[in-house]
């Protein structure tokens, strides 16, 4: 939706959300780099997840499916956790390049997670923090550059995406705040965010629920690569 300031886009995307939310089943996603969302967000009982290195939120993007579904595809879920994995990892590791034998190593570790999780009786999310504690396993000396590039990720201070998820981003309104990023995590939150919208939009799917999807001041979420 363009147009000038003041010229009504936000009323307009606010009453598109409300007729969504009481007229229908279907979910909706907010992307919102300047949290203006928020207060309606919590008004209409949905989940706001205000990103921030000081708040309280608490967001696990490597989390499993909790009952797994009895159709669940274990390949094509790792794969898609492992390109999360290897995009997360290519910010991290920042200047230095991430090369083909990282790529190779990131795949191997999420795969040995995943599968071990998986092959349990009754399956349990795990961390970054136990993901990285494989890094530290591998024979590499490139495991070494992910698994010190993640010290900070899991037992530093941007250790907001090391924990169980204290959210519930199965709320059928959920709003993403971005506006409280710090440097370190303004790269990095966004990718999450893309991944909580992915993974909503496919398990929604398969329930036969539409997902909606609002991205707020477009020009700011772009800005960076």
């Amino acid at each position: 939706i363009f147009g000038k300031t003041g010229s009504g886009k936000s009323m307009f995307v606010k009453s598109e959300i409300g007729q969504v939310l009481f007229n229908t089943t279907d979910s909706v996603i907010i992307l919102d780099p300047q949290n203006e969302y928020m207060d309606i967000v919590n008004n209409l009982g949905g989940q706001e997840i205000d990103f921030s290195s000081k708040g309280d939120v608490r967001m696990n993007p490597w989390e499993i499916p909790e009952p797994v579904p009895k159709d669940f595809d274990t390949d094509q879920f790792i794969a898609d956790k492992s390109a999360f994995t290897r995009a997360v990892c290519k910010e991290i590791l920042l200047p230095t390049e991430l090369t083909g034998i990282h790529r190779t190593i990131i795949d191997r570790c999420v795969k040995e997670w995943y599968q071990g999780i998986l092959g349990k009786r009754k399956p349990k999310s795990e961390t970054l923090t136990e993901l990285r504690e494989i890094f530290s396993r591998q024979p590499e000396l490139e495991a070494r550059d992910l698994y010190v590039a993640l010290e900070m990720f899991t037992e530093g201070s941007l250790n907001v995406f090391a924990h169980e998820s204290n959210v519930n981003i199965s709320n059928r309104l959920v709003g993403l705040g971005l506006k409280n990023l710090g440097k370190d995590l303004k790269r990095i939150a966004p990718l999450v965010a893309n991944e909580i919208i992915r993974s909503t939009i496919e398990y929604n799917y398969t329930a036969k629920v539409a997902t909606h999807v609002v991205a707020d001041e477009f020009q700011i979420i772009t800005q960076e690569e």
